[in-house]
């Protein structure tokens, strides 16, 4: 089973494995304090809690609404992302999520790298963005064919591709 997050209507949506629709998959930080993330529990009350100015959740749910719109872009219209699709409280569902990761990247039709950090003056390279110094980076680099990479403005950067042929120029950002 695998649980979906509906971009338009901004539901979670449950589908067998082989019955999934096209998705594309979120590649994020996340917030220093988990707490401050969108998680599963909180998407029953997506709309009115986005209506709270003082939600300090509103980093993370902008972050979420940024994703659902490069996804319709994309012309597809499920997203997965760890902090809402995976129940964190439950043990059992964690593992088995943990223990599919490179296989949920693989089948997605695109990965979205989201460097919530870049642009920024602390980060002078794309390779100084905290996103590459997370323990998940190489399997979400590897796994999906299409990575697209997004600043905290979800300006595109360019796809994996497009990033390792500048590579070879000096300093490409």
């Amino acid at each position: 089973m695998i649980r979906l997050l509906h971009v338009e209507s901004l539901t979670l949506q449950q589908f067998k494995d082989d019955d999934c629709p096209p998705y594309v998959i979120l590649s994020h930080r996340w917030a220093e304090d988990p707490s401050d993330e969108v998680v599963y529990d909180d998407m029953a009350n997506f709309h009115e809690l986005c209506q709270s100015r003082l939600w300090k959740k509103a980093r993370s749910a902008a972050k979420i609404v940024g994703a659902c719109q490069k996804v319709l872009e994309e012309g597809i219209h499920y997203l997965w992302l760890d902090t809402v699709c995976i129940k964190q409280d439950n043990p059992m569902e964690l593992s088995t999520a943990i223990n599919s990761m490179y296989r949920l990247y693989s089948n997605a039709e695109v990965c979205l790298a989201y460097l919530a950090d870049y642009p920024s003056a602390e980060v002078q390279t794309l390779c100084q963005s905290d996103w590459f110094n997370r323990g998940w980076t190489l399997q979400e680099l590897v796994a999906p064919m299409v990575v697209k990479f997004f600043d905290k403005e979800w300006g595109s950067m360019g796809d994996k591709a497009a990033i390792v042929r500048r590579a070879d120029t000096p300093n490409p950002y």
